[in-house]
């Protein structure tokens, strides 16, 4: 049978949206033509591919709303969810900086490892299980699942899950390195656990090795994994990872899930968060729960009605994770949910001066503010450490004071070097703050939005009585600043530049919006109703301000706008429908907006 063409109908596609499998098969076809396309744009190997896995979840999610036939359709597909996500992230100014600093290897390649790592998340996404499945059947699925992943959709290398397979067998054995039915056991002797298995083998009952898998001793659930394997014609190590489920149980309010490192081993004393999107709210908080000796963690109090579920695993020991995964809620019941965390980097580094003297400088990692983990104090002679950095580049950023501060990006990999830091003497900002009728605002706020394309520089103040502001650790280079004054509209990314003459920042009158609230039913009228600013700060996204809502008991209301940024309205009033204006543009200056508000229709 000839080959299908790229522009032929093909059935792989055509069966993609109901076939998790056949999904999973171009997956696999066309993982490094995306990878390749988003390394052109992002330089970085990390970026690179936590942006496609990003696509090929969004593909996963959305594959049911794909109406081509050909792969040709299909892979133009994928590019044009690429080309969206890649141009929503250069969007971010500081962001597409720091990517364009990034030299680009032409020698980076896609890792095996990390496309099989996401399978998991892929399968969540696209959830096409069978939510009536029974368990001893869902367990030969599996098996199929796992043949057909070993045959036919990974290279027939050695697949890196034999690995832990194989280190659990030399943690079991006594040494010398003896075969697996050698093992050990104080309660069974091992011919006769032998002949039992082998029995059970011989006759392929692969309903009763599976409950040895799961009922037995370590021992045991080996032998039961190797012939189940072999009559599976699977990996073995796969089999293990179902010996490791719980009992599948009928009460739909109880789930669960396993946490492992990137060996595949289970993870004890993993902190799992738990959110549920249920009929009445979203990413409710379920709770945090901790996994076992076997990985596995379990939740009694699952939301029945739930639709989907948001699960964030983290350990002390490993990365922390930046995003959620999205759990499918039969595998969450399976207890087949897999988190996978992963061991990181030990980055060590030093802080001096030009004449090698020590500083205790403060360190940051990560191109944005933070807190917590991801700052460091150097110590007595300039040394710091930070622990589990993930591989690829990372920025840092150390200030000490009577300094400029200094910004670095550092290749994270294993057996790196320590990073040395080399501070000079800081240089001097300053300037004042007036309004439009050159009077000087005393209690000022000025702030470091960004510099050489991060936001990790951390340095604010406040006028004085004149108006009168300095900054003697500022570096040579130009840095953007928010200036913010109770009662201004504010000013963003106000450019300054050290060597330059004092500077005169001049803040003018904030912008008022007004208008009414009312209801569509004259029988019915709001008597009370709450209403929100959301600023639009990055052009894309409207960030809303419910710190600062305002509540109002009359129809009319009067709003300050203080942020020279697009910005829009939010109404909410108990038993109506909540509602939201158009954007506004925020080069005007007064606006009026009414708003008519839709009571809540009750069920008869």
């Amino acid at each position: 049978m000839a080959a299908n063409s790229e522009t032929e109908r093909d059935p792989l596609v055509s069966i993609a949206s109901a076939d998790s499998s056949a999904f999973l098969l171009l997956y696999d076809i066309y993982y490094e033509k995306i990878f390749n396309l988003c390394l052109a744009r992002l330089h970085s190997k990390q970026i690179t591919e936590d942006m496609t896995s990003v696509v090929f979840v969004q593909a996963a999610r959305n594959i049911r709303r794909f109406r081509g036939k050909t792969r040709t359709d299909f892979i133009n597909w994928l590019i044009a969810i690429a080309t969206d996500q890649i141009n929503r992230s250069l969007k971010d100014k500081e962001f597409a900086e720091l990517v364009n600093k990034l030299p680009i290897d032409a020698a980076i390649t896609p890792d095996a490892g990390h496309k099989d790592k996401f399978r998991a998340k892929i399968l969540a996404a696209f959830d096409s299980a069978d939510k009536n499945i029974s368990r001893i059947f869902l367990y030969s699925v599996i098996a199929a699942a796992v043949l057909i992943i070993a045959g036919i959709l990974l290279r027939p290398a050695k697949s890196p899950l034999q690995q832990p397979a194989a280190q659990q067998q030399k943690k079991t054995t006594a040494a010398p390195p003896a075969p697996i039915i050698e093992i050990k056991s104080s309660q069974e002797s091992p011919k006769s656990r032998l002949e039992m298995i082998e029995q059970l083998a011989d006759e392929e009952n692969i309903d009763e090795l599976l409950k040895i898998l799961r009922q037995g001793d370590a021992a045991s659930r080996l032998l039961a994994a190797k012939y189940l394997a072999e009559l599976t014609d699977s990996d073995a190590a796969e089999i293990l990872k179902l010996g490791a489920l719980p009992e599948r149980v009928d009460e739909t309010n109880i789930v669960g899930g396993i946490v492992k490192n990137q060996y595949f081993e289970p993870i004890q004393g993993a902190e799992v968060k738990v959110l549920a999107d249920t009929e009445t709210a979203r990413n409710q908080l379920v709770g945090v729960f901790k996994t076992d000796v076997n990985g596995v963690w379990r939740c009694e109090s699952f939301p029945q009605n739930a639709a989907g579920a948001s699960i964030i695993a983290a350990h002390p020991d490993y990365i922390p994770m930046e995003i959620y995964q999205q759990a499918a809620i039969e595998q969450l019941k399976n207890f087949s949910f897999e988190t996978i965390l992963e061991s990181g980097v030990t980055v060590v580094g030093r802080v001096i001066d030009q004449e090698q003297n020590p500083l205790q400088a403060t360190i940051i990692k990560g191109p944005f503010e933070s807190g917590g983990e991801n700052v460091q104090t150097c110590d007595a002679d300039g040394w710091f450490r930070f622990d589990n950095v993930t591989p690829g580049v990372e920025v840092f950023t150390a200030q000490y004071s009577g300094f400029r501060p200094l910004v670095l990006p550092v290749e994270i990999k294993a057996d790196m070097p320590p990073v040395i830091f080399t501070l000079e003497t800081g240089h001097i900002i300053r300037g004042t703050v007036i309004n439009t009728d050159n009077f000087p605002l005393e209690d000022a706020a000025v702030k470091v939005s960004s510099w050489q394309g991060v936001r990790s520089l951390n340095f604010e103040t406040k006028t004085d009585t004149n108006g009168y502001f300095e900054w003697l650790d500022a570096p040579e280079d130009e840095v953007l600043f928010d200036i913010h004054a109770e009662g201004y509209m504010s000013m963003q990314k106000f450019p300054m530049k050290s060597g330059d003459d004092d500077y005169v920042i001049t803040l003018s009158m904030p912008s008022t919006i007004g208008g009414s609230v009312t209801s569509s039913e004259p029988d019915i009228p709001v008597e009370r109703f709450k209403i929100t600013v959301g600023y639009y700060f990055d052009d894309t996204n409207v960030s809303w301000q419910e710190s600062s809502s305002s509540t109002f008991s009359e129809m009319n209301y009067r709003l300050i706008i203080t942020e020279p940024v697009d910005f829009q309205l939010k109404v909410e009033a108990d038993g109506f429908e909540p509602a939201e204006s158009p954007v506004f543009d925020h080069e005007q200056d007064i606006f009026y907006y009414d708003f008519v508000l839709e009571p809540i229709q009750t069920l008869p």
